[in-house]
């Protein structure tokens, strides 16, 4: 079984702290990226896509709240926070963030590392259930399909539930296409009559 090798971006704009940072989680296994500049912080989330982003509370030149936003609610990643103190703007930060969690300035080696390595672990069951609640509107989508095709043909050749299924099933089976594109045709003849 391949291990998962979980991505991370730093952002910080001191150089000292940064290449701590990256030390430390790229000797733990992790695959790390680093940016300095605020404004090319974004662009890199979406290009990279990491699992995670450590992100100083007291970065300058970025809008914190507006960023953690972005990143989180268009699912592009989560945010783990780095402070130096526990004020009211990181509490107002904590509250838009997913994970609730930050790093304390000066940062701890065996802390931070366990901190990411809880946050990774949420990150996992977020990803999943996001995966799950995906699949199931997905399957609601194409039972809706499906039920409205097998209504038009009930509706149109007076046969019950289970022949139209068998009608839908033989078409998908002939012409080499799945059910729910042969429902979908069945739905679009129906709109243009």
């Amino acid at each position: 079984m391949k291990a998962i090798r979980y991505k991370i971006i730093v952002i910080e704009e001191d150089i000292k702290m940064r290449l701590v940072i990256c030390n430390w989680l790229s000797n733990a296994g992790y695959a790390v990226f680093e940016c300095k500049d605020s404004y090319k912080a974004l662009r890199l989330v979406r290009r990279i896509m990491p699992d995670l982003v450590i992100l100083p509370s007291y970065q300058k030149n970025l809008n914190m709240k507006l960023f953690i936003e972005i990143v989180e609610s268009g699912n592009l990643s989560y945010v783990f926070l780095l402070a130096k103190s526990e004020n009211d703007a990181l509490r107002r930060l904590l509250c838009l963030s997913t994970l609730k969690l930050y790093g304390k300035i000066p940062l701890d080696r065996n802390v931070v590392l366990n901190q990411i390595k809880k946050s990774l672990m949420t990150v996992a069951q977020l990803k999943k259930q996001n995966q799950r609640e995906r699949r199931k509107n997905h399957n609601d989508e194409n039972s809706k399909t499906l039920e409205t095709a097998k209504q038009i043909l009930m509706d149109m050749w007076h046969i019950n539930e289970d022949q139209a299924y068998i009608h839908i099933r033989k078409k998908s089976m002939d012409s080499s296409l799945p059910i729910q594109e042969i429902a979908s045709k069945i739905i679009e003849s129906k709109s243009t009559l």
